[in-house]
């Protein structure tokens, strides 16, 4: 309808009806405001795809993993594991940055010269990983053509989606609709949602007592007497140990 109304007041302004073209445009803002309030799931059916993350069954050689379940056209496919080793858990990415001091362990093993490769992916980075893991994911899409099945498992999502969010398991993640990546998936952001699901999320930090640190260091003092000249000394602050 958005298209349509907006190729009517393209139309009716290149003939030099204004007083169609305003009210054409008048229209459309009306259609487009009511298209801001609807969700984002509210959308065609072939056109719904989204990732969710959820906990995993726990299992000591597989404490690290969470559960990747891919929506597409309707349908719930998976799960597929996915490991969190070497994913920290973050609230968002603008709070701590992208560096390396955020994500000490995002970095990829680059086997020495002469080595064997390790080819069951226990070696390879983070989103090597995931993009593994999406990947199988998305080869078990398939356009279904069961009406039940597709009703039951559209019933079971808006259930999940629609519940308040920290009764609700899990997150959902989309596909970017902007940007030179569009389609793609945010593979960063799903494996922060995994980290969290499995590590939970972060506590806070405790608050630096800068002023306490200066009120304790001003009474403790040392002598420092310089190398050759017994004759010269000054006296320093000593800053406390746990500073």
């Amino acid at each position: 309808m958005i298209i349509e109304i907006g190729l009517a007041r393209e139309e009716a302004s290149s003939a030099m009806k204004f007083e169609k073209a305003a009210a054409l445009h008048a229209q459309w803002q009306k259609v487009k405001a009511a298209q801001a309030l609807a969700d984002w799931i509210v959308r065609p059916i072939p056109k719904l795809k989204a990732i969710i993350v959820q906990t995993a069954a726990q299992e000591k050689e597989h404490a690290e993993q969470a559960a990747l379940f891919l929506l597409n056209g309707g349908c719930i496919l998976g799960p597929e594991r996915l490991s969190t080793l070497g994913v920290r858990a973050v609230r968002e990415q603008t709070s701590v940055g992208s560096s390396l001091f955020a994500q000490p362990l995002m970095l990829q093993a680059v086997p020495l010269e002469g080595a064997a490769t390790d080819t069951s992916g226990a070696s390879d980075s983070p989103e090597a990983r995931a993009a593994h893991v999406l990947s199988l994911l998305e080869a078990l899409a398939e356009p279904s053509s069961d009406l039940a099945l597709l009703s039951d498992h559209l019933s079971l999502l808006r259930r999940w989606y629609y519940r308040p969010e920290k009764q609700r398991n899990g997150e959902i993640f989309f596909p970017n609709e902007d940007g030179g990546d569009k389609g793609a998936w945010p593979i960063r952001k799903i494996l922060r949602g995994a980290a969290r699901m499995v590590l939970g999320d972060p506590k806070p930090k405790a608050e630096t007592q800068r002023d306490a640190a200066k009120e304790a260091a001003k009474g403790i003092k040392t002598k420092i007497l310089h190398e050759g000249r017994p004759d010269v000394e000054r006296v320093v602050p000593v800053l406390p140990k746990n500073r």
